[in-house]
């Protein structure tokens, strides 16, 4: 599955494709930091819920394009990875290519139509190889975002030994980099932060850790109380195993924390939960619910509590949908006619909207691309829409990375790959006026 989180992990392969009025000023912290390790807690086996039939109610989705003054799409490569509600309004993550290496980039909007760039700081946002940031969540002092920092990458090699890295901001134009320490954020081979969400001890990021050469991750969890004093989460016993694991998404709920991803190298769907972020568990692994998928690529609250969703495995790709209480007990949800059809399609996106969920993916399944959205309320039914192509253009220039739900309306934000540069771009829903 083409989800925005595959796209972001094969990295190196994508940069080798591709060839402001507010001001701050950034100051630099440093925090101390520690390492810890846990034991897992028991775990717990799954089962089915009762499901219910809810449609969103909303109106249809007209979509406009926004950014006319191409802040998104300066010169040199954009690439827009996360958003987040927060900060003026809408802030947004990624990276920026100039001059031969990619340093972090941070956007900003009001309203989600106009945009703007925080200023940039080299020694905060740049240095040598390659700086970015993967996701960006409200929390510590206002704002965190996480990532990597791969001094020896570039944008022609794509990452080399990346190690994990934070930077935090109080407004989103201010940031500061959390200085490295080789204990937390470091390792033998490459370390990647995908994720962060307020929860636990205050913050919990999430990523993968290459181990000794290996050719498959082990899953990984970071925690932090303020967003500036990191910790390392290390059992090996629940994060790694056979093949490769990777925890993708993360988000305060069921028992405390849960976190989802992929386990023995993209075969199953995984799920990680604790009550406190330091002790976790896995999920036990029943093919009923977890086999067959290739990643569960996002967890987000809502529902009958959480729902996940992520694709599948086989000759064609399909969004699936699982749904749980307590985090414990999954559920995947079975709605062939609205989630798959016939065809190829995939999910790239998904925000919480309207008190429901909307999803944002692509369909392949003819000669033509097309974005599609999903709409559920309950995330047991789901409506799926097909808006007017001619507003998008071609689709197949288009990785779709972030969606947010912004008043009634949704922000959605992609890299467009038409030209040479790898542009941002935006959309929204309802137009102006």
């Amino acid at each position: 599955m083409r989800s925005r989180l595959r796209v972001i992990l094969i990295l190196g392969g994508l940069l080798a494709g591709c060839g402001g009025d507010d001001t701050a000023t950034t100051t630099t912290a440093a925090p101390t930091t520690t390492q810890a390790t846990t034991t897992a807690a028991p775990v717990t086996t799954t089962a089915a819920l009762t499901t219910t039939s809810t449609a969103l109610e909303g109106p249809g989705l007209t979509w406009t394009r926004a950014d006319r003054e191409g802040v998104l799409a300066g010169p040199g490569l954009q690439m827009v990875l996360s958003m987040v509600v927060g900060g003026p309004g809408l802030v947004a993550v990624g990276s920026e290519e100039s001059e031969g290496d990619a340093d972090a980039a941070v956007w900003l909007s009001v309203d989600g139509h106009t945009w703007t760039q925080a200023p940039h700081d080299a020694d905060t946002l740049g240095g040598l190889g390659i700086q970015m940031m993967y996701s960006v969540a409200v929390g510590g002092p206002g704002l965190v975002a996480v990532g990597v920092d791969d001094p020896d990458g570039s944008p022609e090699e794509g990452l080399v030994d990346a190690d994990a890295a934070v930077w935090v901001s109080a407004d989103g134009y201010t940031w500061t980099r959390i200085p490295h320490d080789e204990a937390v954020f470091g390792g033998p081979e490459g370390q990647r932060m995908m994720d962060v969400t307020a929860g636990g001890p205050g913050l919990v990021a999430i990523g993968s850790d290459y181990q000794d050469g290996s050719t498959w991750p082990d899953g990984a969890v970071w925690v932090s109380a303020d967003g500036f004093t990191w910790t390392r989460v290390d059992d090996p016993a629940v994060f790694g195993g056979h093949g490769g694991q990777e925890i993708l998404s993360v988000t305060a709920g069921g028992p405390g924390v849960v976190a989802v991803g992929s386990g023995e190298s993209y075969s199953n769907a995984a799920v990680w939960v604790s009550e406190d972020g330091y002790s976790w568990s896995r999920i036990p692994r029943n093919a009923a619910v977890f086999g067959g998928a290739s990643e569960m690529s996002r967890v987000m609250v809502a529902g009958p509590g959480l729902v996940a969703v992520g694709g599948s495995t086989g000759g064609s790709d399909h969004v699936m949908v699982w749904v749980s209480a307590d985090g414990y007990a999954w559920t995947r949800i079975e709605d062939g006619a609205d989630l798959n059809g016939s065809g190829s399609l995939s999910v790239h996106a998904a925000a919480l909207w309207r008190g429901g969920l909307a999803l944002v993916g692509k369909d392949e399944s003819s000669d033509q691309t097309a974005v599609v959205f999903w709409l559920s309320a309950d995330g047991y039914r789901w409506d799926r829409i097909s808006p007017d192509q001619a507003v998008f253009g071609n689709a197949d220039d288009l990785e779709i990375a972030a969606l947010a739900g912004w008043g009634t309306g949704l922000v959605l934000l992609v890299g467009d790959v038409s030209s040479d540069d790898w542009n941002g771009a935006a959309w929204v829903t309802p137009p102006p006026g």
